[in-house]
C-alpha cells in the first residue's frame, strides 16, 4: 500500500521527500486497477476506502495515517474554552434512517479468474431502523477474506461517526494536534474519544476543532469470506 500510494504522489509532481507513507508498509495490496486518467486525490480515494486511512499536510510533509491509532492526547474539560464564553459542546447526530443497514463491496477476486466478487455485511435488523445498503465498489484485487473484513470494519465505521462534535482550544500545546489524531476529552461528566477532522487556528491562536466518534475496536476483523 506504501508504494501505491508514494508512487501515485510522485506521478503527481510531488517529491518523495515531501510524503510519508512508512505507516501503511504493513498493508499488502494484491492488485490496483487504474482504468482513467485521473488526478491524485481521485486515484487514492478508493484505497482510502478500503484500507481506512487518513492523509493530512503536517510540518510541510503529506502524511498517511492509518485509522484505529493510539489516543495522542487527552484534553482537560478546563481547557476546552467553552464554559468561560458559555457555549455548549457542539454535537451532531446522523438519523439512523439516513445510514446503512446493508453494505457490499465488489472487487476482483482472484479464486474466481478475476471476476467480480461481493461480500456483504450487515447490522443486526433488531437495533437498527434503515433499510439503506450501500455499495462500495473498489478497483482492487484482493481474496474473499480481506473483502469481507473490508465490509465488516467500514460498516462500523460508518455508524462510530454518525456522532460529531466541535470545540474550541486554547494553548500553543494544543497547535500540535493535526487532522487524523485521535483525543479523548471530558464533558459534564461524560467522556468522548474522537478522531479529528479539522483544525482551524483563530485569533488569539484560538483552535476550533471538527472530530467525530472513533473506537479502536472498529478497525479489527477476523471475517471471512
Amino acid at each position: 500500500l506504501d508504494q501505491i500510494v508514494l508512487d501515485i504522489c510522485e506521478r503527481a509532481g510531488l517529491d518523495s521527500s515531501l510524503v510519508d507513507v512508512t505507516a501503511l508498509a504493513s498493508t499488502n495490496v494484491l492488485g490496483y486497477c487504474v482504468t482513467r486518467n485521473a488526478d491524485a486525490k481521485s486515484a487514492i480515494a478508493p484505497l482510502l476506502m478500503a484500507y481506512l486511512f487518513g492523509a493530512v499536510e503536517s510540518d510541510f510533509v503529506l502524511k498517511f495515517v492509518p485509522r484505529g491509532g493510539a489516543v495522542a492526547m487527552t484534553i482537560p474539560e478546563a481547557d476546552l474554552g467553552l464554559e468561560s464564553e458559555g457555549v455548549e459542546l457542539e454535537e451532531t447526530f446522523a438519523q439512523e434512517h439516513d445510514l446503512p443497514k446493508n453494505l457490499d463491496v465488489l472487487y476482483a477476486d482472484p479464486a474466481q479468474d478475476y471476476q467480480t466478487g461481493k461480500q456483504s455485511r450487515n447490522r443486526n435488523a433488531r437495533v437498527v431502523n434503515t433499510k439503506n445498503r450501500t455499495v462500495l465498489e473498489l478497483p482492487l484485487t484482493m481474496d474473499g477474506d480481506t473483502a469481507a473484513q473490508i465490509a465488516d470494519k467500514t460498516l462500523r465505521v460508518i455508524w462510530d461517526e454518525r456522532n460529531q462534535y466541535g470545540f474550541k482550544l486554547v494553548g500553543s500545546k494544543y497547535l500540535v494536534l493535526d487532522a487524523t489524531d485521535i483525543v479523548t476529552f471530558g464533558y459534564k461528566g461524560n467522556s468522548y474519544v474522537a478522531r479529528i477532522a479539522k483544525t482551524t487556528i483563530g485569533q488569539d491562536r484560538v483552535i476550533e476543532i471538527a472530530a467525530m466518534s472513533e473506537d479502536s475496536h472498529s478497525y479489527i476483523s477476523s471475517q471471512t469470506g
